[in-house]
C-alpha cells in the first residue's frame, strides 16, 4: 500500500498530518480536483473552507494556491461548518469545492471533503480520478485565478429558518437551552449534531430521527436508514405512511441514493441527518429547528419524547483492528454459525448491504468495518435488556480481536 492508498478513502481523503497529509499534498490534490471537475474551463470557480484544526490554515492556503495556479478563481469562506460549505458551493453556482477537514477523526488527522456542482459528493470514482492526476505532472495555467473572501453564515441560517414553520428567529436558536433545558454538541466539522436532555442523558441520534419522522414526515415519501439504524426508525416511518430503503453507511452513498430516488429524509446512527429540502446534504441546524418546534407544540420535555419513542434496547461497540483479513474471516465464521440458529421457529434473515446483518424477530446485529479508520463496529438491538446482554456476551466471545 503506497501513501496515496492510505489517504484516499471510500468517500473522502484523510490521513495523519503532516506525515500523510500536508501542504504539498494539498496543493497536488487541489490541482487534480480542478482537472477532474473541469473547473478550469471558462469562468470556472471553486469554494474552499476549513474546520478549526491547527493544521487547517496552512492546508487551506495550499489548496487556494493550487486552484489559482490551475487558472481557477476561488471563493474562500474560511473557518466554516461543513453544511455551510455545502450551502456556499450551491449558492455561488461553483463548479465544486474543497473543505479542509478530517471530520470526527482526532486533531492529528486532517483531510479533504470534495464536492461537485450543487455540493454533490465527488464519489469513489471521482476520488480515483483525482488520485490518478495527483500522480501526474499538471502544468500551470498561463492565466492565474484570483481569490475572493465571502461571509455566508447569516444567509445560511436564514435559509434554514425559512424551512421551519416561521416561528423561530436566529436569537431563538441562540437561546434555546434556557427555555427547553437541553444542550447540543457538534463534531469537528459540524455536520453532525448530538442532543443531551434536561437530565444530562445523551440521546441516541436514532431516537432523534424517530421523533422527526413522527412529527415532520407523515405520508411524506421514502425514508432512508442504514444497516446500523434502530428498528424504531423503520417502524415509525412505515406506520407514518412512508416507504423505507436501507443504505450503506457513509454520506457519499447516502446522498447519491437520496438524490437518485428523491428520498425526503435520511439518517445515520452517527448523528448525520439529510433532507431533500437542503439539497440532500447534512443540516444539523434544521434538526435543531425541528426539535425546538416539536417541543413547543407538544409541551413535552426532550426526555419525555425519548421515552415515548424508544422501544428497544441497543448497544454500539467499536474496537480498533490491525488485521482486516482476519476480522473478515471471523465475521464469515459468525455468519455460518447464525445461519443454523433458529429462534421461535425462524431462521435468521441475513444480508450484506454493508458488512454483516443478522436479524431475528426479537433481536438483530450488524458488523461493519469503518470506511474512514481501522475500526470494527458492532450494533446490537433487542426487545429486552436481558436479551441484549445475552447476545452481546455471545458475540464478543465469537469475535476475537
Amino acid at each position: 500500500m503506497d501513501d496515496l492508498d492510505k489517504i484516499f478513502r471510500a468517500y473522502d481523503i484523510r490521513g495523519i498530518y503532516p506525515d500523510e497529509v500536508n501542504e504539498e499534498m494539498a496543493y497536488k490534490i487541489s490541482r487534480a480536483t480542478v482537472k477532474v471537475l473541469g473547473a478550469n474551463k471558462k469562468n470556472g470557480k471553486m469554494v474552499v473552507a476549513m474546520d478549526s484544526r491547527p493544521s487547517s490554515g496552512g492546508l487551506l492556503e495550499a489548496v487556494i494556491k493550487g486552484i489559482n495556479d490551475a487558472g481557477v478563481n476561488v471563493i474562500s469562506i474560511g473557518l466554516s461548518a461543513t453544511p455551510v460549505f455545502y450551502y456556499a458551493v450551491k449558492e455561488f453556482c461553483a463548479n465544486g469545492g474543497i473543505m479542509i477537514t478530517a471530520s470526527h477523526n482526532s486533531e492529528n488527522y486532517n483531510g479533504f471533503k470534495i464536492v461537485k456542482k450543487d455540493s454533490m459528493p465527488i464519489g469513489t470514482k471521482g476520488l480515483r480520478k483525482i488520485k490518478k492526476f495527483v500522480q501526474k505532472n499538471i502544468s500551470n495555467s498561463k492565466k492565474k485565478g484570483v481569490v475572493e473572501t465571502k461571509e455566508v453564515l447569516k444567509e445560511y441560517i436564514d435559509s434554514i429558518l425559512k424551512l421551519g414553520k416561521g416561528n423561530l428567529s436566529a436569537s431563538d436558536l441562540a437561546d434555546f437551552s434556557s427555555k427547553f433545558h437541553f444542550t447540543i454538541d457538534f463534531d469537528n466539522d459540524k455536520d453532525r449534531i448530538f442532543f443531551t436532555d434536561e437530565n444530562g442523558n445523551k440521546i441516541d441520534p436514532d431516537i432523534i430521527s424517530t421523533i422527526l419522522i413522527h412529527y415532520c414526515f407523515k405520508n411524506a415519501g421514502t425514508i432512508l436508514y442504514t444497516v446500523a439504524s434502530s428498528r424504531n426508525i423503520i417502524n415509525e416511518a412505515v406506520s407514518n405512511g412512508n416507504k423505507v430503503i436501507c443504505s450503506r453507511i457513509g454520506h457519499s452513498f447516502i446522498k447519491e441514493t437520496m438524490m437518485k430516488k428523491k428520498i425526503v429524509f435520511g439518517c445515520e446512527a452517527s448523528g448525520h441527518y439529510y433532507f431533500k429540502d437542503t439539497n440532500y446534504f447534512e443540516a444539523p441546524l434544521l434538526v435543531l429547528v425541528r426539535i425546538i418546534e416539536i417541543l413547543s407544540e407538544t409541551k413535552m420535555s426532550l426526555s419525555e419524547l425519548v421515552q415515548k419513542f424508544d422501544k428497544y434496547y441497543r448497544e454500539r461497540i467499536e474496537t480498533d483492528i490491525s488485521d482486516i483479513e482476519d476480522v473478515n474471516l471471523q465475521i464469515k465464521s459468525i455468519e455460518k454459525k447464525y445461519k443454523k440458529i433458529s429462534r421461535s421457529g425462524r431462521l435468521a434473515k441475513i444480508s450484506h448491504i454493508d458488512g454483516l446483518t443478522v436479524e431475528y424477530p426479537d433481536f438483530w446485529f450488524n458488523f461493519h468495518l469503518s470506511n474512514t479508520e481501522p475500526v470494527l463496529r458492532l450494533t446490537i438491538e433487542a426487545d429486552t435488556q436481558e436479551l441484549l446482554a445475552e447476545q452481546k456476551q455471545e458475540l464478543l466471545k465469537l469475535i476475537q480481536l
